[in-house]
């Protein structure tokens, strides 16, 4: 999103994911010592998920004019959100186990983990895709070579190309035409990229209160040491 689109570079692109990394780093220590303090892991799940949401919210609202420092608070967000998710969310699969069972349940929640995390790339993948064809369907209709607005658009694309000595004016509009092909398939990619961003957070925002079932769960005499490993 951030190469593809925005045009940064990976140096810039590794700076941005690094904030949100050392977010994360910061807060995983905090989170620990707060869930064998006694706090519901529950709780700290939902409100992890709320961060989660907040974060897919800002980034839907991005545009191809968004800056590097558009992306700070948003990453530091999430990087709280996952560090609030992460240890709870292993306390809660984990909890209810004894003795050789946590081992194996600690095992089989970091397969599904990988495996939802794959799955879950690959569907966003198949969405971002057809959503750019149907945006750029619907982007297309409104560029008309008849529409005043769209042929005041070619005309200065077409100066400017030749300012930089573009050829003969059968090439100019060749060429103006790429231009305007060029900025409706980004413009898809991009709306394409801000419903993923929308599907994400609705799913966190859904899933989110389902945590307060494990409210009305007995607590088990395991809980404290199964939170001792999830950290």
């Amino acid at each position: 999103f951030a190469q593809n689109l925005l045009g940064f570079t990976a140096t810039q692109t590794g700076l941005i994911m690094l904030r949100g990394a050392l977010a994360t780093m910061i807060m995983m220590p905090l989170v620990g010592k707060i869930l064998q303090r006694g706090a519901p892991p529950y709780i700290l799940t939902i409100i992890g998920f709320t961060f989660v949401f907040t974060f897919t919210h800002l980034v839907s609202e991005f545009s191809l004019a968004s800056g590097e420092w558009d992306f700070f608070w948003p990453l530091v967000i999430r990087g709280m959100g996952m560090s609030l998710s992460f240890v709870p969310l292993t306390t809660l699969a984990l909890s209810g186990l004894k003795g050789p069972a946590i081992a194996q349940g600690a095992g089989f929640t970091n397969m599904m983990r990988q495996l939802g995390g794959s799955f879950g790339v690959a569907l966003m993948a198949t969405f971002v895709q057809r959503h750019i064809f149907a945006h750029r369907l619907n982007l297309t209709r409104y560029v008309s070579p008849y529409d005043p607005a769209v042929q005041e658009r070619l005309h200065t694309i077409q100066q400017g190309l030749s300012a930089r000595g573009g050829g003969t004016m059968a090439q100019l509009q060749q060429q103006s035409h790429a231009v305007m092909e060029g900025i409706i398939t980004r413009q898809s990619v991009l709306l394409s990229y801000l419903d993923a961003f929308r599907v994400v957070g609705l799913f966190f925002l859904v899933c989110a209160p389902l945590f307060l079932l494990f409210a009305f769960r007995k607590k088990t005499p395991e809980a404290e040491p199964v939170t001792a490993m999830a950290h």
